[in-house]
């Protein structure tokens, strides 16, 4: 067996791919988002490639290409959207493909998953999840959002502040806000207004956004991070790839002193007091205060 699909979320609670990989050495291993190619030797360690190729838009064209390397190569496409088509295009290619379905995850998966990650009760880790929609990739999400809370400290009540409902700013929002400008200002009041004797807990969130922004900005001017091979970063560092993938793109918006400033004016923040928060935070966006 030599062609597999792997559709699964992204971000997940546990990258397939990964258990894929084991059986391979880094050497013998080829990630790529477009068009594969192979090197025009074999690998030193193994008798063949394993060439893992997340699809885009232009997948028909990625499969295509993938099948001239199926006799000196296992093939993974690695799909997160229009998986009837994926595999219709791959049938006609090739009809022996294996096709794993990792996109529908319990919710008592969800909940250790989010116990584990947090160490809150079982409680807490289905309020968490129920929070979440039971949806994988926005209980990833959210659990990365709620780490910056000691586990002590995440109560029923706190998941509820933290993971708001639909119709309201989440804190996300307000970093979008805050960096880019995008966004409307009166659901980041209201957000505000829910966190006005608990500001303090918005500001450490928005630093410790930024200050992971500012690593993966560094590693981008550094050459360590491009769009070739950030899927292979993102695997080393430990990353959702779609955190990669938005600071890519994140990097042709903004600058990094433009981030750093960001962080500056956060840090020097001591009151918390929503009006000073306001202040900083609309003065960034629009340069004036806040009427």
């Amino acid at each position: 067996m030599s062609v597999f699909i792997l559709y699964q979320n992204d971000p997940c609670i546990e990258d397939y791919s990964d258990i894929i990989k084991k059986p391979f050495p880094k050497s013998s291993i080829i990630t790529t988002n477009s068009i594969p190619t192979l090197p025009r030797t074999m690998p030193l360690l193994t008798d063949k490639w394993l060439i893992l190729v997340y699809l885009g838009r232009n997948y028909q064209k990625q499969i295509e290409a993938s099948m001239l390397f199926v006799e000196s190569s296992v093939i993974v496409f690695i799909c997160k959207f229009g998986v009837n088509e994926i595999c219709n295009a791959v049938f006609t290619l090739y009809p022996d493909y294996t096709f794993y379905d990792r996109s529908i995850v319990s919710p008592e998966n969800l909940q250790k998953y989010v116990q584990h990650r947090l160490s809150v009760s079982p409680n807490v880790a289905k309020k968490i999840v129920e929070r979440s929609g039971k949806y994988e990739s926005s209980v990833v999400k959210n659990v990365e959002m709620l780490r910056i809370l000691p586990p002590n400290e995440l109560t029923n009540k706190m998941v509820d502040l933290y993971i708001p409902e639909r119709n309201m700013a989440s804190f996300n929002y307000v970093y979008q806000f805050l960096v880019l400008g995008v966004g409307n200002y009166s659901r980041v009041v209201k957000l505000v207004r829910q966190y006005q004797y608990s500001i303090e807990t918005i500001v450490k969130f928005l630093v410790k956004r930024l200050n992971s922004e500012i690593e993966i900005f560094e590693m981008i001017m550094d050459a360590k991070l491009t769009g070739v091979n950030y899927l292979q970063v993102a695997s080393e560092l430990k990353e959702p790839i779609y955190k990669i993938e938005n600071s890519l793109l994140l990097f042709n918006k903004v600058t990094l002193e433009h981030l750093v400033v960001i962080r500056s004016l956060l840090s020097k923040m001591t009151k918390y007091d929503p009006i000073e928060f306001l202040f900083t935070l609309k003065g960034v966006v629009y340069g004036k205060q806040p009427d």
